[in-house]
């Protein structure tokens, strides 16, 4: 049965002598969000967001009444209002075994770094947003994400990476194995908190979570840098949240909502993570509190919903915008259904990795032999059988999660671009991939319980270990061919074509133009365009393109892909000041000099100014963050 069933109507709205302190917590976090709203909302592109001494004054305010908040509500709080929700789970709050949890907290870590962090380093580098991210290493409150889609926090996850390791791209993969690991055992807590009498369960989710192979993109440690500390900031403030509840500590809630606000305002994505966290309240045991819980946790996704909103109904740049007249020109039900079906198959992509084990089983075999003792340590007292409703009730709301995080991506038509068409769930599995990995482990425990006890450790331990033999021998299939999305790009390569450049690169103007040009049967060694401009605006400060040169109408720039495409997908520029530079099919670089080309024909396209400022560099030392693969 559920751990604590959830009270009638009537206990529910009764709050008896917690109303005075009910009240307290209302006003009190009401006023708190209305000062968080002054800098977010009203001061927000104003000249007095950006004064230190205004901000200042507010955070003491703030601060103020938070402490006061706190103070009073320690003084009515009584010993029936501390009441704990449940029995600490497994390593949570109780200290079961010490021993234990040390051996499941090390065997997890050497067993995310077979199965995560070494394939991983094979291939990261996709030709796509890594020079936007390396600049944005520089910004902890970063202007540029907030104006173009009102994620002011998204600079976050590289802002930590590039304090890690200056200089250096090793600060952000050591960041995605510390946050892919992370995440992991913000699951497991989690669990741990909401079903603490299913040993061994937690830890099967948060293992299936490390080597879930649904998220495609999962090994593009840089482009995906934002969203693993979106994910990592969204699972700790979930955690923090229901420890916090359980214990009725308002200065962890405090906390936990400051992290809330945080991942809403670094990814909108996540705000249906925060939403079903309250759905945890009730298995977790209704106790009154939970009122004033979850209003000061909608609280915060409201007033950044808010924000979202104004953003988008008053901007004129916002990247979601974009989205919109595709909606509304090719949005149909076969469209939705189709969308709906791709999003969901990805669930299964544990039995579509089978195909992986004849070449690369060795790996998953493995990571099987790592994670098998801790799994057996934590299941040592694993009875599934009680627990059936539990599982059942479990799987409900896991794929009621499950719908909630991809109904962001149900309405938008896969554009008409070969690599979304081939991989439609590119980049959309990563909030998914925490209701998948907690839905798979609930089935386990669910097909557990129909088997003799003394069984139910093996079968879980056994079920477990056969899934990531599975997903960990796919990982390195995956990253033996580069991945999914532009395969040609490799970051050894891209190192390589730009140290070159920089060895052979002229004086530069500031209205120069870099231009590679490439041959048209090859796939570009850069990934997509718009990459190209930004690598170049990056180290050299001014924009480039990829492409080929015709007499007419002159310069001819390959489409978003950077693929080998029909003479209908290049894209005609008016470029002006070229600097020219040929890329052979071994990635060896020659300056060129720039041909006498007729004017550039009616309707060609303007060059394009910089968006990411030039990083610092000596003239003639070697490039910044592409000096050797870390």
């Amino acid at each position: 049965m559920i751990e604590s069933q959830s009270p009638s109507l009537k206990r529910l709205f009764n709050f008896g002598s917690y109303r005075p302190l009910f009240v307290v917590d209302v006003m009190f976090s009401t006023i708190l969000l209305a000062i968080a709203g002054i800098p977010l909302i009203i001061l927000r592109d104003t000249r007095w967001f950006y004064n230190g001494f205004v901000m200042s004054g507010l955070l003491i305010v703030w601060l103020i009444v938070c402490v006061v908040w706190l103070v009073i509500a320690k003084r009515l709080e009584q010993p029936v209002h501390l009441t704990p929700t449940i029995r600490a789970g497994y390593g949570i709050g109780k200290p079961r075994s010490f021993v234990a949890l040390l051996v499941i907290v090390v065997g997890l870590i050497i067993f995310t770094v077979v199965a995560f962090y070494i394939p991983m380093r094979q291939h990261y580098w996709i030709g796509m947003d890594e020079p936007v991210l390396i600049d944005a290493q520089h910004h902890f409150w970063y202007d540029y994400y907030d104006t173009l889609a009102s994620r002011p926090f998204s600079a976050l996850s590289s802002f930590v990476s590039g304090k890690l390791t200056p200089n250096s791209l090793e600060g952000y993969l050591l960041f995605s194995f510390v946050s892919r690991f992370m995440v992991g055992l913000m699951i497991y807590s989690v669990l741990g908190l909401v079903l603490p009498r299913s040993n061994g369960l937690p830890l099967i989710a948060a293992v299936l979570f490390i080597v879930n192979p649904s998220e495609q993109l999962r090994f593009a440690t840089i482009f995906m840098n934002t969203f693993y500390g979106g994910m990592l900031v969204t699972t700790g403030a979930m955690f923090l949240f229901l420890l916090s509840y359980r214990h009725a500590w308002r200065w962890l809630l405090v906390i936990a909502c400051i992290l809330e606000g945080v991942a809403l305002l670094h990814y909108e994505a996540v705000f249906f993570i925060t939403l079903y966290t309250l759905a945890f309240i009730p298995l977790m045991g209704w106790r009154r509190r939970a009122w004033s819980w979850c209003y000061v946790w909608l609280g915060v996704m409201t007033l950044c919903a808010l924000r979202f909103i104004l953003f988008l109904k008053f901007s004129k740049t916002a990247y979601q915008i974009g989205y919109s007249t595709e909606i509304q020109q090719n949005l149909t039900l076969e469209v939705f259904f189709k969308n709906l079906s791709n999003l969901f198959s990805p669930l299964f992509s544990f039995f579509t990795s089978i195909e992986s084990l004849p070449q690369f089983g060795v790996y998953g075999l493995i990571a099987l032999l790592l994670i098998v003792f801790p799994l057996w340590v934590a299941a040592r007292r694993t009875y599934f059988t009680p627990l059936r409703k539990t599982y059942l009730i479990g799987i409900a709301v896991g794929f009621l999660c499950l719908l909630m995080s991809i109904a962001p991506w149900l309405i938008i038509p896969i554009p008409n671009v070969p690599d979304l068409v081939d991989y439609p769930t590119l980049r959309y599995e990563f909030i998914a991939s925490l209701p998948q990995s907690v839905l798979w482990a609930l089935s386990i425990g669910l097909i557990g319980t129909f088997l003799a006890r003394r069984f139910q450790r093996v079968w879980g331990v056994g079920a477990t270990a056969l899934l990531v033999m599975f997903a960990v021998s796919n990982a390195y299939d995956l990253q033996s061919h580069n991945g999914y999305w532009n395969p040609a790009v490799d970051f050894e390569t891209v190192s390589s074509i730009f140290q070159q450049t920089n060895n052979l690169m002229p004086p530069l103007q500031p209205d120069s133009t870099i231009f590679f040009a490439l041959d048209e049967n090859v796939p570009s060694p850069f990934g997509w365009t718009y990459h190209v401009q930004h690598m170049t605006c990056l180290f050299f400060g001014v924009p480039g393109y990829q492409g080929k040169i015709s007499d007419v109408p002159s310069w001819y720039v390959r489409g978003l892909a950077g693929y080998p495409e029909p003479p209908e997908y290049y894209l005609s520029y008016a470029l002006h000041n070229v600097v020219l530079f040929r890329v052979s099919r071994d990635g060896q670089v020659t300056l060129e000099p720039t041909p006498e080309l007729p004017p550039a024909a009616e309707g060609s396209l303007p060059v394009q100014p910089c968006v990411v400022p030039k990083t610092e560099t000596t003239p003639g030392e070697p490039l910044p963050y592409l000096l050797n693969n870390p």
